[in-house]
């Protein structure tokens, strides 16, 4: 053979949706991580997603409905419609008071320090702290139908049906009582108001196509909206994990304006910025028309087509996980980047996320059943034992209009990760296939040995591939076993 052997740079940082001539490169339960604090073997490393191992049944065969976590009180969790207090996500003890009015769909909650706020989408509920005792808010003027809760500031804030834009707030530290006089109306647009959050003393009024930031105003007002801006995105929901917060206090929710499509936006302060790419988008707008109930007309949407955002940490990356019908995709703030995210090839396992102060991990509920999983990326398999299909396809290599031959590639990848003892894991294979016709098609898939435990010489080497103008690679893992990819090389001709 000719020619000398040489990097092929060939893991890019697309997300293969709307055509694949255009981009091929596409993750599934990997993620990117930059070389940190300088470029060492590859510039960009390619790590599999954590597993999960059980942590509890739960309580019933019903998935969990809402989960709040804080670090001065015991976690608060609904199954159906009882509220349980947990000190480990283990052992769950329903508190005293009433059993919330509705017994399907996501709660949301939020608390004061000594109050939890408690919002099914019908009623609302207060439960003191150091009592444990829960009961319905008696205020005739607690709007009914809250779809979402926050706190900021002493207050509680909910959105108001009633009126549109229109939000209320309780009385400072006591959400028991609601004045007839303590709201006020989103001012920007006048498009219904279908939630609320707080994040770094900020409160976010999240319409159907726009979105507001008011503040404490230090006067009578309580609150006022703060500058004259407005943002030209709302969000598509009502219920469930309306937004999420990242370490750095920006905000991201999955937004529509008036002008069409969906977006993933993130808003730092009053500055929006869309981190869904056109093919990421184009997945999420295909997945989310798959019902009929669709929310774009200016009435609620149902739940059943988004499935809510989830966000967790592992180790320096702050992941968002965003579900939409059976399709997952995962968003990685380190890299400011995208990948897919499933569990037996369809939508992610995971629904709520919590961080577990028994475990020091994350902890996630199953959006199938009442169970809770650890979060480990020392387990390389999802509930159940089910493997986790690590999957790399690659960017296109093409000639320029020239036949291009591989002669032999070199997949670079952690080697020698195979279990102890017998079955599976402890041999473990790489399956490659490639594409002559640019991601079209796949020939028959080569399975290549990734090394025995300690075989750490072991070399991913396919050779005598043949000609084509346009190559995409494709790789696979269902290994039980730790999954790392660095490069790629090759001798072409």
């Amino acid at each position: 053979m000719t020619g000398e052997v040489t990097a092929v740079p060939l893991f890019g940082r697309g997300f293969s949706s709307k055509s694949r001539v255009v981009t091929s490169m596409k993750l599934t339960n990997l993620y990117r991580e930059p070389a940190m604090p300088e470029q060492d073997k590859t510039a960009m490393a390619l790590y599999g997603t954590p597993g999960a191992k059980l942590w509890s049944a739960g309580v019933g065969t019903q998935p969990c409905r809402g989960a709040y976590q804080t670090d001065n009180q015991p976690a608060i969790v609904v199954y159906g419609s009882v509220v349980y207090w947990t000190d480990d996500f283990i052992t769950f003890t329903a508190v005293s008071g009433p059993n919330l009015s509705t017994t399907s769909g996501p709660v949301q909650m939020s608390d004061n320090g000594v109050q939890l706020l408690i919002i099914d989408g019908n009623t609302g509920f207060i439960l003191t702290w150091a009592t444990l005792v829960m009961a319905a808010i008696a205020s005739p003027n607690f709007p009914q139908f809250a779809n979402s809760c926050c706190f900021i500031g002493g207050y509680f804030v909910v959105p108001d049906g009633s009126a549109v834009g229109r939000f209320r707030w309780s009385k400072s530290y006591d959400g028991t009582v609601w004045n007839a006089t303590d709201f006020a109306n989103a001012e920007f647009s006048p498009d219904p108001l279908w939630g609320v959050f707080a994040e770094a003393g900020f409160l976010y009024l999240l319409g159907s196509w726009t979105t507001e930031m008011w503040a404490l105003s230090g006067d009578t007002r309580v609150f006022a909206r703060v500058g004259g801006a407005g943002i030209e995105y709302g969000t598509v929901f009502t219920r469930g994990s309306l937004a999420t917060s990242f370490r750095d206090s920006s905000v991201i929710f999955l937004g529509q304006n008036q002008k069409g499509g969906l977006d993933v936006v993130r808003l730092d302060g009053l500055k929006p910025r869309i981190i869904s790419t056109p093919d990421i988008s184009h997945d999420m707008q295909v997945a989310f028309l798959e019902v009929p109930d669709l929310g774009f007309d200016g009435s609620p949407p149902g739940f059943t087509n988004f499935n809510g955002l989830s966000s967790f940490v592992v180790e320096r990356h702050f992941f968002c996980q965003v579900n939409i019908n059976n399709q997952s995709w995962l968003y990685d703030d380190l890299s400011d980047d995208w990948s897919a995210i499933s569990t037996d090839n369809g939508r992610h396992y995971a629904n709520l996320r919590v961080w577990n102060l028994v475990s020091a991990r994350p902890l996630a509920s199953d959006y199938r059943n009442a169970k809770w999983y650890e979060v480990d990326q020392f387990t390389y398999t999802d509930p159940g034992g089910s493997a986790i299909i690590n999957e790399l396809i690659t960017k296109h290599a093409f000639g320029s209009g020239n036949m291009v031959s591989f002669d032999e590639v070199f997949v670079d990848m952690e080697t020698g990760v195979g279990l102890e003892g017998t079955g599976q894991g402890s041999d473990p294979q790489l399956m490659c296939s490639w594409s002559k016709d640019g991601g079209r098609t796949y020939g028959s898939e080569v399975f290549k040995p990734m090394g025995k435990v300690g075989a750490y010489q072991t070399r991913i080497w396919l050779w005598m591939l043949g000609r084509a103008f346009d190559w995409v690679f494709k790789f696979r893992c269902s290994e039980p076993v730790k999954v790392v990819f660095t490069g790629m090389s090759a001798r072409v001709s």
